[in-house]
């Protein structure tokens, strides 16, 4: 730890006070002084350290629960928070953004085979490893569904550019599912499916909840689709299915074939879908 210093002097030009402050001093007393003068410059050199400790301590352990809030939320809805954009009473905003809901097929049966113990493990990994693809293709991760997670790109600040970086993490994480099941040796028996939907719209992002606990959460028609299209993987035989709204701001960089006009539950028209070829 750096010494507290006061420089003592009897000299009266300028210059040397500021060449001693400049140099690493605390403070400057010239010549001659009080006793009592000496002990209060003493006491506030003191004080000043012990709040400059205090502040540092403070920093440190705000950087630690930054990073403990990021486990549970993402980057951008703590910077809204702190900044405050987003309330602490219920309420929100419409806002836009495209959105993925991805689900690990089979989990249920890969859980009995491997049990609690490796199942865990075998999760943590490859769900890092997603997560990793995720953030650094712009995604956030806005909530956890068991075997799965609901990701927002471009929530609360969307360009047409968001919907492309979804896209192009949705082929990066097809590209590790099919070099998971190629190279990484498996005590399931057989390769580890997944399904993707994904969706561009307009939805209410904010606090809902009560006096006594909130919730920050997105609610939508997207958001909807985004899981009923994820669903639909399944039993259109495919890994990923976006609606037409996202096929049409994707344009030309994407081909992609039309999935017969369907019936999606909550919608009372047909529903125009696409699966996307890398």
């Amino acid at each position: 730890q750096r010494p507290e210093i006061i420089v003592v002097t009897g000299e009266e030009k300028s210059q040397v006070a500021f060449e001693a402050l400049r140099g690493g001093a605390n403070d400057l007393l010239r010549k001659p002084f009080e006793k009592e003068e000496f002990q209060l410059r003493v006491s506030a050199v003191l004080a000043l350290r012990d709040t400059y400790e205090t502040i540092e301590e403070l920093q440190l352990k705000t950087r630690a629960d930054l990073i403990k809030l990021s486990k549970y939320f993402s980057n951008d809805v703590i910077d809204a928070i702190l900044e405050g954009k987003i309330s602490s009473e219920p309420g929100g905003e419409i806002t836009r953004a495209t959105f993925m809901m991805f689900d690990l097929r089979g989990s249920t049966t890969i859980a009995e085979k491997l049990g609690p113990q490796k199942f865990f493990v075998f999760l943590s990994e490859l769900f890092s490893d997603i997560s990793d693809l995720i953030f650094s293709n712009g995604g956030k991760i806005n909530k956890f569904t068991g075997d799965g997670f609901l990701v927002t790109f471009g929530l609360r600040h969307y360009t047409e550019a968001d919907t492309h970086h979804a896209l192009n993490c949705a082929f990066k994480i097809r590209e590790h599912f099919n070099l998971y099941n190629e190279f990484v040796s498996s005590e399931q028996g057989e390769p580890i499916q997944f399904g993707i939907g994904l969706t561009t719209g307009d939805v209410f992002a904010g606090n809902i909840g009560n006096v006594h606990r909130v919730e920050y959460t997105i609610l939508g028609d997207a958001v909807n689709l985004s899981a009923r299209l994820e669903a639909l993987t399944k039993k259109a035989g495919v890994d990923i299915l976006m609606d037409s709204t996202t096929r049409e701001i994707l344009g030309d960089s994407v081909e992609a074939t039309k999935y017969s006009g369907t019936t999606i539950r909550g919608k009372n028209s047909k529903v125009d879908i696409y699966f996307p070829k890398a």
